[in-house]
């Protein structure tokens, strides 16, 4: 008999991205063959669970690093701020 090899070790962990930019995931990841696997938990909250081998795990958060900035949910701290701050005004009188 052959020996057994152990299998590989998966690694998972889930992801709260903006519900209009769960196909965009889903469509990249697909371009990455084998990279990671993601399976939609809640499409109305945008709660998805994203799967990898350990050894491919580093590659896929770079990956997803890289795409955080379209895929979160939340606004940035800045634009939060700019938003409920009212405009000031530019003539000299006031």
């Amino acid at each position: 008999m052959h020996p057994k090899r152990p299998l590989p070790v998966t690694v998972e962990w889930y992801l709260l991205i903006r519900p209009e930019k769960i196909s965009l995931l889903r469509f990249i990841l697909e371009g990455y063959d084998g990279l990671a696997t993601m399976t939609t938990i809640s499409a109305r909250d945008g709660l998805v669970r994203m799967r990898t081998f350990a050894s491919e795990y580093r590659e896929a958060m770079e990956l997803l690093d890289a795409l955080a900035p379209e895929l979160t949910p939340f606004l940035p701290a800045d634009s939060l701020i700019r938003e409920n701050v009212p405009a000031q005004r530019t003539d000299k009188n006031g």
